[in-house]
C-alpha cells in the first residue's frame, strides 16, 4: 500500500494549477476534461452583473453632478455680468446705471463733458476765455548737448546741488551721487526728488532744460534759488525769468435755464449740475453742450439681462421638464459594451441615456419658481408695479415656463418708462432693504436684488467658489471621508459619488476572492483526478 501512496502523490506544480492563489499562471482541466475557465467566468456572472448594476448607478451619480455643474456655472456666469459691483456699469443692481445720461459737445477741441446720474438736462453754453496752465521755467539754450551728456562735462560735481522753491512754501535740494550721471537721468530725479510736484525735461528741439509744476493754477510756483548747478544748467545764469507761477482757468457757463456763472479755477475740470466739463485747449472760444437722457443704455442693461436670464431658463427647464424624455431603455454602458462600440455610437448612446437625468428636480423646479415669483411678488409701497405697464410679462407658452419677455411693442414702452419715470423704474429694480427678517427684506426689496439673493441662496455670492449654495454645495461638497462610506456623514452627490466607489470596490473584491476560490477548488479537482488517474494506470500494471 505504500507503492500505491506514493505512486498516488501529485507531480503537478502547484503554481501550474493554481492552487498557489494570486494570478499564477492557470493550467485546468488536463486531467477532467473541464474548460475550468469558461465555467468561473459563468460562475461568476452574478458577480459581475451586481457590479455592473452598481457601476450604471455610480455613472449616473456622475451625469446628474455634470448636469448640476453646468447649470451653476451658466448661473455664476450670469452673475458675474450682471451682478459684479466690480463691475459697476453692468450690474442691474446699481441704481446709477438707470440715471444715465449723455453729454455731446458740439466742438471738442474748445469743451468736452461727461454727465453724471444726478445731471441736469439741457443746453450749456461754455465760453472760454483762457485754460488752466501750469507752472514752467525755461533755461537759455545749450549748443552741443543732449539728454545723455555727462553732469561732470558740464564741470557739475557731485557736492553740486539743484535748489527749487515750490508754492512758496517747501524747499527741495536735488542731488546726485555719480559724476557719469546724465543729464536726463538727472532731470528724471526732479519729479521723485520733489514729492512729485516737478518734473525737468531736456527738449533736444531747443536745446534747452525745462522746469515744470505738476499740477494747474497760479497757486502752483516753481522757484529756482541760485547756485553752482543751476548757473552751469541755464537756469538762473543768463535765464530770462528764475520763477514762474501757473494761471487760472477762466470761462463762463450759462445753464439751460439762461443763468450765466464766471468761473476762475485751477484746473481745467469743473463739475456744475451734475456735469464735468473739461476745457481742451482751444481759448477765446465758445462752444454748446448738450446734456440728455441716455434711455438706449439703461434699456440695452435690462434687455441684455432678461436675454440672459431667458438662456438659463431654457436651460433649466429643458433638463427639468417632461418634454425631455427619460430614455430607460438607454443605460449606461459597460466596459465590455464599450469595446464593441465606436467612439461615435459611444457618444450618441451617451446622449440618449443622459437625457432627462434632472427630470422633475425638486431643487431646480424649487429655484426656478423663487425667480419667477421674484418679478411677480408685490413691492410694498411700490408705485410702478412690474407687468405689461413696463413692456415686459411673462411668457403663455408652458413649455417656456419662467421667461420673461417683451409684449407687443414693450420695447417701446419700456424705453418711454425709463425716459419720464426714471425714479419709479430704478426703484422697481434696485431698491435696497435693510430688513433683518427675510421676509420683510424680501417683500420690501427691487426685482434685481430679490434675484440677486435668490442666485446666493443657491450658486454663494459673486465672484465666490465656496459651495456653500444651496446647489453648488449638492453639486461639489463632500463631507463623508470615512474609510469604508458607511455610516458617514453628508449626502450630497460628491458622498453618494463616494460611497459609491467604495461599494463597487467592496463587490470588486469580493468578486476577486470568489474567483480565487473557485479557481484553488477545481486545482483540489485536478490533483484528485490525477491521483486516481496514476492509481488506475498502477492496477492495470499489476493486472497485465
Amino acid at each position: 500500500m505504500s507503492t500505491i501512496s506514493q505512486v498516488g502523490q501529485s507531480s503537478t506544480p502547484s503554481g501550474m494549477t493554481g492552487a498557489g492563489g494570486g494570478d499564477m499562471l492557470r493550467i485546468l482541466g488536463l486531467n477532467t476534461g473541464l474548460d475550468v475557465d469558461s465555467i468561473v467566468e459563468k460562475m461568476l456572472t452574478s458577480d459581475q452583473v451586481r457590479i455592473n448594476t452598481e457601476d450604471s448607478k455610480l455613472q449616473k451619480l456622475q451625469w446628474k453632478q455634470e448636469a448640476y455643474q453646468d447649470i451653476i456655472a451658466e448661473i455664476k456666469k450670469l452673475q458675474d455680468s450682471y451682478f459684479n459691483l466690480a463691475k459697476m456699469s453692468s450690474a442691474v443692481t446699481n441704481g446709477s446705471n438707470y440715471n444715465v445720461y449723455k453729454a455731446v459737445s458740439a466742438d471738442e477741441s474748445i469743451v468736452m463733458a461727461v454727465a453724471s446720474s444726478n445731471a441736469v438736462e439741457g443746453n450749456y453754453t461754455v465760453n472760454v476765455i483762457n485754460t488752466a496752465k501750469k507752472a514752467m521755467i525755461t533755461g537759455n539754450k545749450m549748443e552741443g548737448i543732449d539728454a545723455s551728456t555727462k553732469l561732470s562735462d558740464l564741470g557739475i560735481t557731485v557736492s553740486d546741488k539743484l535748489t527749487l522753491k515750490v508754492d512758496d512754501t517747501d524747499s527741495y535740494d536735488i542731488t546726485f551721487t555719480d559724476s557719469d550721471e546724465t543729464v536726463g537721468n538727472f532731470l528724471y530725479k526732479i519729479n521723485s526728488q520733489t514729492e512729485g510736484k516737478v518734473s525737468g525735461y531736456f527738449d533736444e528741439i531747443s536745446q534747452k532744460i525745462m522746469l515744470q509744476r505738476n499740477d494747474t493754477g497760479s497757486s502752483h510756483k516753481i522757484q529756482v534759488i541760485g547756485t553752482d548747478l543751476s548757473d552751469k544748467l541755464t537756469l538762473t545764469a543768463g535765464a530770462d525769468s528764475t520763477d514762474a507761477g501757473g494761471t487760472n482757468a477762466n470761462f463762463t457757463i450759462t445753464s439751460p435755464f439762461g443763468e450765466s456763472k464766471s468761473l476762475s479755477t485751477e484746473t481745467n475740470d469743473t463739475t456744475i449740475n451734475g456735469i464735468t466739463f473739461t476745457l481742451a485747449g482751444k481759448e477765446n472760444s465758445t462752444a454748446t453742450v448738450n446734456v440728455a437722457s441716455d434711455v438706449d443704455t439703461t434699456f440695452n442693461l435690462i434687455k441684455g439681462f432678461i436675454d440672459s436670464y431667458n438662456d438659463l431658463v431654457d436651460k433649466v427647464q429643458g433638463e427639468v421638464s417632461f418634454d425631455e424624455p427619460l430614455n430607460k431603455q438607454y443605460q449606461p454602458l459597460t466596459d465590455a459594451q464599450k469595446e464593441q462600440m465606436t467612439q461615435d455610437q459611444i457618444d450618441k448612446w451617451n446622449e440618449q441615456a443622459k437625457s432627462g437625468i434632472l427630470q422633475n428636480d425638486s431643487l431646480l423646479i424649487e429655484m426656478m419658481d423663487k425667480l419667477r415669483n421674484a418679478f411677480f411678488d408685490k413691492i410694498n409701497d411700490m408705485s410702478l408695479p412690474f407687468g405689461r405697464n413696463i413692456g415686459l410679462d411673462t411668457t403663455d407658452d408652458h413649455k417656456k415656463g419662467g421667461r420673461i419677455e417683451f409684449t407687443q411693442g414693450g420695447e417701446d414702452i419700456l424705453k418711454s418708462v425709463i425716459r419720464n419715470n426714471r425714479s419709479e423704474i430704478t426703484d422697481l429694480f434696485t431698491r435696497e432693504s435693510d430688513s433683518t427678517d427675510p421676509k420683510g427684506k424680501y417683500n420690501n426689496e427691487g426685482i434685481f436684488q430679490r434675484i440677486d439673493d435668490i442666485f446666493v441662496e443657491y450658486v454663494g455670492r459673486t465672484g465666490t467658489y465656496l459651495n456653500d449654495g444651496i446647489l453648488s454645495s449638492i453639486a461639489n461638497k463632500q463631507n463623508d471621508y470615512s474609510e469604508t462610506g458607511i455610516g458617514g456623514i453628508g449626502n450630497t452627490l460628491p458622498d453618494q459619488i463616494y460611497r459609491q466607489n467604495q461599494y463597487i470596490k467592496q463587490l470588486t473584491d469580493r468578486m476577486s476572492d470568489d474567483k480565487e476560490k473557485y479557481y484553488k477548488q477545481f486545482s483540489a479537482l485536478e490533483v484528485a483526478m490525477e491521483n486516481l488517474n496514476a492509481q488506475s494506470n498502477w492496477l492495470y500494471q499489476q493486472l497485465a
